[in-house]
């Protein structure tokens, strides 16, 4: 039983660390043009994730 949730929290926080495109996405925009473009692009994501849960 123990071993069973120690798998699951470590595969847990393993995908959860994982960088998912909309990390690669800001990240490519801050590199490309500035801090002012990866927080208009981190504030489009985050925008994108709240229409995403009210569905």
């Amino acid at each position: 039983m123990i071993y069973s949730f120690l798998s699951f929290v470590l595969t847990t926080l393993v995908i959860n660390l994982a960088p998912g495109p909309a990390m690669f996405y800001v990240m490519n925009q801050s590199l490309k043009y500035g801090i002012k473009a990866g927080l208009k692009a981190a504030a489009g994501v985050e925008f994108g994730v709240f229409f995403y849960v009210l569905l």
